[in-house]
């Protein structure tokens, strides 16, 4: 299991970084702190800028006290959670009571490996609020007009966005299509012809 959280490492700090909050490599964490962290059922932290990272084995309501306090005294506006056993239900209810603070939940199976690397991932953008204010006004719809992606998708939880924005999704035409031509993506002419774009807002 250390393995696993020491992976995981890996996979967040690249993350951040695509957040455009990198953490300085000198801030990683050995295998064997790890280690001392599943023997001993303590926990490891970052603390970068106003956002907390913790790895812990179980998340309760007595570790949940003392983050709680953590957040108050820093100013943490953002928490992610790396854990491996189940939370228990009254325990994510007090975590979904924390206020002014964004916190995401990450058992440590889903980081083991860059899920924005798979080239069968469509790519995602997050639309600024200029472009989600003319998108809107285009089309002349509302927010809760247009269809929703979760924000418990996988790519909308590794980027961090919110819900309530909009995100728009590019999907490759040719990934349907039965062919092994050669096809120019630069080419202006042709380029809508491949490429599929769809809006959604997070929910």
């Amino acid at each position: 299991m250390n393995k696993y959280f020491y992976r995981s490492q890996d996979i967040i700090f690249e993350m951040m970084e695509r957040r455009g909050n990198a953490i300085s490599k000198e801030n990683k964490f050995s295998i064997e702190d790890f280690e001392d962290m599943l023997k001993n059922n303590n926990d490891l932290t970052i603390h970068n800028d106003d956002t907390l990272i913790s790895w812990k084995l179980c998340i309760d309501a007595q570790y949940l006290k003392q983050i709680f306090q953590l957040i108050l005294k820093n100013n943490i506006t953002t928490w992610i959670i790396i854990h491996s056993k189940k939370i228990a239900p009254i325990t994510i209810q007090r975590i979904n009571e924390i206020q002014n603070c964004f916190i995401q939940i990450f058992n440590v199976n889903e980081l083991q490996v860059n899920i924005i690397k798979n080239n069968l991932i469509p790519r995602h953008v997050l639309l600024t609020n200029k472009e989600e204010e003319q998108l809107l006004k285009e089309y002349n719809i509302k927010k809760n007009q247009l269809p929703f992606i979760l924000s418990a998708d996988k790519i909308v939880k590794y980027y961090g966005w919110k819900k309530g924005r909009i995100i728009k999704i590019y999907r490759d035409k040719t990934d349907d299509m039965n062919t092994t031509d050669n096809i120019d993506r630069t080419d202006d002419n042709i380029i809508d012809n491949i490429i599929d774009m769809t809006y959604r807002v997070i929910v």
